[in-house]
């Protein structure tokens, strides 16, 4: 399982609930907006970042900084087992999406 909460709403925490024990746990530079996974991914959304973790180990495989504006946290995971694709606003403008 994972969870983030409004008293720590900058921190994700991982837990293995079987086994009663955390697995990880990331501190992030503002609040999470949004969290979705697959089988292969874990993307956590920030108003102005996306981060991209390996579902596999937890380690953080890629940063996408200065982001439009996103503040509802807006994305989507595909849930194929063969990719991952990942929509979100690619402009706080025009009706375009980032891939």
């Amino acid at each position: 399982g994972w969870g983030w909460t409004q008293a720590k709403p900058r921190q994700m925490n991982v837990y293995h609930f079987k086994k009663g024990t955390e697995i990880c746990n990331y501190s992030y530079s503002s609040k999470i907006l949004s969290i979705r996974l697959n089988r292969q991914r874990l993307i956590v959304c920030l108003e102005e970042s996306i981060y991209i973790h390996n579902i596999k180990d937890m380690k953080l495989l890629k940063t996408l900084l200065e982001t439009p504006r996103n503040p509802t946290g807006l994305c989507a995971l595909s849930i194929s087992h063969s990719n991952s694709y990942l929509a979100y606003p690619a402009s706080s403008t025009t009706s375009e999406i980032g891939r």
